[in-house]
């Protein structure tokens, strides 16, 4: 057997053991990512009532943390948005709220979770007027695997609330 001709074997088995490797640390990233794509865009909203010229909107803060484009949507599209305090006594009517996690699927190194976006009316005993479902992959394992599969796979996949404009301006029209 000629030199090139084991040489060309050696870098297809290597090849194949990079690709091998890569496959096994990533793979369950790229799931996860389809999935939480795939379950975004099919999730219908649950609206049961709607209000109409709603003024004031309130987020919650863990939204405000999570979504970095929230206070901007929201705000192009209500006259005011508010952040109200956890101490903070007046407190806007309707508010955006995320409740209630819940893994949908679990693999090894990432799971898919599930939150419900809730539109509350404050005023109303906490009435919810809406609901539809956010997405993610969350991350699962210890923190020196989970830098080797950060690096190598993919950015996380997620739907969040500044994503679901149309559902809560379905629910709350503002004044036109």
């Amino acid at each position: 057997m000629p030199a090139s001709r084991r040489a060309t074997i050696a870098s297809g088995v290597a090849a194949l053991a990079l690709g091998a490797g890569y496959l096994a640390l990533t793979w369950d990233a790229w799931l996860t990512n389809f999935q939480v794509r795939w379950m975004c865009d099919e999730d219908r909203a649950f609206v049961l009532l709607r209000r109409t010229d709603v003024a004031a909107l309130g987020l919650s803060e863990e939204i405000v943390r999570g979504d970095a484009r929230a206070l901007a949507v929201f705000g192009q599209n209500y006259p005011e948005v508010i952040v109200p305090g956890p101490r903070q006594a007046a407190r806007p009517r309707y508010e955006l709220v995320e409740r209630w996690p819940k893994v949908l699927r679990d693999y090894w190194g990432f799971r898919v979770v599930r939150t419900d976006l809730s539109v509350v009316d404050r005023e109303d005993r906490n009435r919810v007027l809406g609901t539809m479902g956010l997405f993610r992959r969350a991350e699962r394992g210890g923190a020196g695997l989970r830098a080797a599969r950060n690096a190598l796979g993919p950015p996380a996949e997620q739907c969040v609330p500044s994503d679901r404009i149309d559902f809560v301006r379905s629910v709350l029209r503002p004044p036109d």
